[in-house]
């Protein structure tokens, strides 16, 4: 695999990369594939058979199977390697959260102690504050939570009430609770976001289990993600002292948000490993149950949802890597090339994945207990677990709701500050028709019409933000899809596999083209009479490029269908 260009975050707004410059799985290397394989082996082997002990939280299970997994390296993927660490890249363990995914009470644990406990410290800790931390993270001898939300400050995290009193030694006294705390029935370490009084932003504080006036509160009743740990974090009179700040004081907003734009890559693939995981075992379920003769596998509407999730894995996978490329190519070049921290410079990125993947996940989850009829229903089968465990990968790091106005927001500052030239897309009405460049300049157009309509005003209009992320979101997942069956063909893989990817790129681009009809008239019915006449006729054209009116798509869905089936499950 070669060096990939750096490329902005955002750039596929306005023109679409090489199939050369991007990451595809296929290209993954020998060592990640490796790394991912032992992920692999210790959950069928260590962490599978645990399942319903987890379930039950047995007390002090989940503990004792994330110290094993740092015992194998698991728990210290992205910690530098002078403390410990392995320093793998983006793509590595994007690989390995795929992985683990099949368990997810033990994935989002082991993905909270990886990403959100342990990059603060890795981005912005003190040489001492790593040496004292990162080595005891990095093997499993500590665990790491993170605690930002609150009561009152679930998705305006910024808006956390825990407060942070100054001492004549320099010192703070946290006085609050956070709630949501995952882990936090068993963690040593929490990185804790809480106000200094007088000061408007947040600080971020490391707080030790051990210190004075910290204590937990009872385990949730959860719908899903039963053998996971989460708890109320109480800080009663917190001593803490001025080294265990994190970062300079009033840094902590800007601290959670980096660390959540990488928090939500992370869930974005853990949900792609979920989901492929529910594909296989409703594909398996499919063969073997018969009805009316014959396999249910055999029949048109099975096979469609076979296929349907199938071109939104292959979708979400093309995505999710393509960003992984990014992010380490981002990473390498930090110090000398860019202006902006990786996590922020692919903000719409990560926000766009993680909506993507999370809302993949549900429909595998929704189809799969579906495929399974009334035993989907009873707990006798794993479909009704994985459904309710699937559920609340669309709340946490951030609702989706509020990623799509993110996603939205983002494209309207990097447009405002010159970062994404509007221009350069809104001229692609030659483009060809039906192309995902078509679908480019449809979406820049959307932009542009909106901005030209409302003005600053569109900031308050909450549906016509999320209806113009949709648009964003479609179209990388086309423009990815695209990419990475052109990259395959480009590397001379199998003519089976390349149609696999040609047949799931066109039903994604299909599934766009429809989604941006029905969006566009969305949004020109909530501006209709407001738009420039000229401005609207421009719009409507962009958008008349978009829907395909002749692509075979039930042909498209059986033979992708069959693939499914051949391959008991996901089939690239």
């Amino acid at each position: 695999m070669s060096e990939m260009p750096f490329i902005p975050g955002g750039a596929f707004l306005i023109e679409s990369a090489a199939a050369g410059d991007i990451l595809i799985p296929e290209e993954l290397d020998a060592t990640t594939v490796a790394l991912a394989d032992a992920a692999a082996d210790f959950l069928r082997g260590v962490v599978l058979p645990a399942a319903d002990r987890l379930q039950q939280q047995e007390p002090g299970l989940m503990a004792s199977l994330l110290r094993k997994a740092g015992a194998l390296g698991l728990m210290s993927l992205e910690i530098p390697e002078e403390y410990g660490g392995l320093a793998l890249p983006k793509s590595a363990t994007t690989r390995i959260a795929e992985a683990l995914a099949a368990e997810p009470s033990f994935a989002v644990s082991h993905n909270v102690h990886t990403s959100v406990a342990t990059l603060p410290l890795v981005f912005f800790g003190t040489d001492e504050q790593k040496k004292r931390y990162l080595p005891r993270l990095a093997t499993g001898e500590w665990i790491g939570a993170y605690a930002l939300s609150e009561a009152h400050a679930g998705s305006d995290a910024l808006a956390a009430r825990c407060r942070a009193v100054p001492q004549s030694d320099g010192g703070y006294t946290l006085i609050g609770e956070k709630m949501w705390i995952t882990n936090a029935a068993f963690a040593d370490l929490f990185t804790v976001f809480a106000r200094i009084e007088g000061q408007e932003k947040l600080t971020a504080f490391l707080v030790e289990r051990t210190f004075p006036g910290v204590s937990i509160g009872r385990e949730e009743h959860k719908l899903g993600l039963k053998g996971s740990s989460t708890c109320r974090l109480i800080l009663d009179s917190t001593p803490v002292p001025p080294e265990y700040v994190l970062g300079a004081p009033g840094e902590g907003g800007r601290i959670a948000l980096y660390t959540l734009n990488l928090g939500r890559f992370k869930i974005a693939a853990s949900s792609l490993g979920q989901a492929k995981s529910l594909l296989g075992i409703a594909t398996r379920y499919a063969k073997q149950r018969i009805a009316f003769g014959k396999p249910i596998a055999e029949f048109g509407l099975i096979q469609q949802k076979l296929a349907r999730m199938a071109a939104r894995l292959f979708a979400c996978e093309s995505m999710l890597y393509r960003v992984a490329g990014y992010l380490d190519t981002a990473f390498a070049a930090h110090a000398s090339r860019i202006t902006h921290h990786p996590a922020e410079e692919y903000a719409i990125e990560c926000a766009l994945l993680k909506v993507a993947c999370t809302e993949a996940l549900d429909y595998c989850a929704d189809e799969c207990l579906q495929i399974h009829g009334g035993y989907g229903y009873t707990e006798e089968f794993p479909a009704a677990r994985a459904w309710r465990d699937a559920r609340v990968n669309r709340i946490y790091e951030g609702t989706n709701e509020i990623n799509r106005l993110n996603v939205a927001s983002l494209v309207l500052k990097r447009l405002a500050d010159g970062r994404i030239d509007v221009t350069l897309a809104t001229k692609l009405s030659d483009a060809r028709r039906y192309s995902v460049d078509a679908m480019r300049g449809a979406a820049m157009a959307a932009f542009d019409a909106a901005l030209d309509t409302l003005g600053p005003e569109l900031r308050t209009h909450q549906q016509i933000l999320a209806a113009l992320a949709e648009m964003t979101m479609h179209l990388f997942a086309a423009d990815s899809s695209e990419l990475r069956s052109n990259r395959i063909l480009e590397l001379g893989s199998s003519h089976t596999r390349w149609a696999n990817a040609s047949m799931a790129r066109l039903l994604v681009r299909s599934e766009g083209g429809a989604a941006y009809r029905a969006l566009s008239f969305a949004i020109g019915g909530d501006l209709a009479g407001e738009i420039d006449p000229e401005m609207r006729d421009r719009w409507a054209d962009a958008f008349d490029t978009v829907q395909s009116p002749g692509e075979a798509r039930f042909d498209q869905e059986r033979a992708l269908a069959r693939a499914v089936i051949d391959a008991d499950g996901y089939c690239w």
